[in-house]
């Protein structure tokens, strides 16, 4: 891991936690969380993410229970080739892989709001939903 984000150690996380599976990286009440579901026995979420006093544990991220996991609302965009994109921290700008759309926070270049779309986090699957249809799928 490296101190621009959680992200950079998550396969060594991933060795050590055989029975887990990573999900996504976002910002929840202004600390970067990398978001992992322990699925059976467990069926709970953890978190891996840096500390004030992270100087003390060397590159080795802290990992707490997480019970906001499913609370969690994140803006998302479909780009022209189908794919859907979300910026991971409130400031990251992110582009789709074929140019035609970008996201920042909640905001994007896109002015179709029927391309906008939530993600949400459930019993360990990262899902979307249509606005104003609000049609469960599955990523």
């Amino acid at each position: 891991m490296n101190s621009s984000g959680v992200g950079g150690n998550i396969n060594s996380y991933l060795d050590d936690n055989t029975r887990c599976n990573y999900i996504l990286e976002t910002e929840y009440q202004g600390v970067q969380y990398a978001i992992f579901y322990h699925g059976f026995p467990f069926k709970q979420y953890r978190v891996a993410h840096w500390t004030e006093d992270q100087y003390k544990w060397a590159d080795v991220p802290a990992v707490a229970e997480a019970d906001w996991i499913e609370d969690l609302e994140i803006d998302g965009i479909v780009a022209d080739n189908g794919d859907v994109i979300y910026s991971r921290y409130p400031t990251e700008r992110r582009s789709s892989d074929d140019g035609s759309v970008w996201i920042r926070g909640s905001d994007t270049n896109c002015t179709d709001p029927q391309r906008r779309c939530t993600l949400t986090i459930f019993k360990g699957r990262l899902e979307y939903w249509e606005n104003d249809k609000y049609k469960n799928n599955r990523i």
